[in-house]
This record gives C-alpha cells, structure tokens and sequence, in this order.
C-alpha cells in the first residue's frame, strides 16, 4: 500500500510505502504482524512546487548530503530536521535528537567553495553535544578543520570518517531550550504539511 500527498500538478510531496509485514512474536507467543513505513522522500524537499515546506535555499549538491545523512541519523536512531533556528540567529543544517536527548549539528558543505565562505561553525558548538561537517565524496577532507568530526554523503546514505567534535556538555536550561526548539519546529512544520495536503483533497 502506498500513501502519498502531492500538489495540483500531482508532482509527489512525499510517499510512505508500507512494506510487506514480517510475523513476530508477542510476549504471549503468538505471531504479530510487524509493519515497517518506508519514507521515499524527505518532508522537506527542494522539488520546485509550490508547498509550505518547499525548501529553495539549498542546492540540489546539498541536498543529496542531507539526504544520505538523514538516512544514517534514523538508522542511528535520532530524530533529525533540517534548518533549525538557533537562539544566536544561526540556522544548524540539520540537528539530531538522539533517545537519550543528546544533540547533534551536522553542518553541511557541498563544495570547496562553500566550505571556505564559512567563517560560522563555531557559533553552533554552544547549542550540541556533537558538532560534525558533512559533504559530498568528492569535497576533500583536507580542507575542513581537523578538530571536527567528518562525514561523507551522497543520496543513498552516509559514512562518519571522523567522530563528531564534542565540547562542553550543554547546561540543563540550554539543553531544554534546544529541545523545545526542536520539538516546536517539528510540530509546526508536520501541521504546516497536514494542512497542505488536506488543501489538496478538498
């Protein structure tokens, strides 16, 4: 079965196929299906439709990073968003709320270009637990800063080549500030989509 929501032009927003259950087994022994949801493609896209979570501020070179990266983060187990404000006024390309409320920023850098118009990294370490950069296979590692942690990407997936960069553990208010930053944007952005697709079926 296969859910999806799209525009007027039925470009696809976003799909969740439910795949073929597997049986498991309860606590009482008997076998319960087990129903994996599959995301096909991001919430937040750079598909050039008009939609409240249409996201036209990175190219398609960074979104490919974005993608594989997400991709790592879930199979890691954290929640991941894209663009997160930050209250210093910086945008974290991607934050990652681990089970246990650890945080991490990935900062993503599609180009030798664009990694040395960056003079901004910094800013992010007071708001994570983790700090890593990621980029393209191509993008030479020699040209981020060595103390960072270093991930590679592409659109299937990624691969951290050195550990995220860990500073000083976060204060109990600013963790909490964070978080409910997080959880806010998250929520607003899941109605923003909710109302989008039901503008569609009316």
């Amino acid at each position: 079965m296969v859910l999806s929501s799209t525009n007027a032009s039925k470009k696809p927003f976003f799909i969740i196929e439910r795949c073929k259950p597997s049986l498991g087994y309860n606590s009482s022994g008997s076998h319960t299906p087990q129903i994996m949801i599959k995301f096909i493609m991001p919430l937040v896209s750079a598909t050039p439709f008009s939609h409240p979570l249409t996201d036209r501020r990175q190219s398609d070179r960074a979104l490919r990073v974005r993608r594989g990266v997400q991709l790592m983060m879930s199979e890691k187990g954290f929640a991941v968003l894209p663009e997160l404000s930050l209250a210093n006024g910086r945008r974290a390309d991607l934050a990652g709320l681990s089970k246990d409320g650890r945080i991490w920023i990935i900062e993503i850098k599609s180009s030798v270009e664009d990694m040395r118009a960056d003079n901004k990294w910094q800013d992010y370490l007071e708001f994570c637990d983790a700090f890593a950069f990621a980029s393209l296979p191509e993008v030479p590692r020699t040209i981020f800063p060595a103390a960072t942690g270093f991930i590679v990407a592409d659109h299937f997936g990624a691969e951290i080549i050195d550990p995220p960069l860990e500073g000083k553990p976060l204060s109990a208010a600013r963790r909490k500030a964070v978080t409910l930053r997080f959880a806010r944007a998250a929520s607003q952005r899941l109605m923003a989509a909710e109302w989008a697709a039901a503008d569609k079926t009316v």
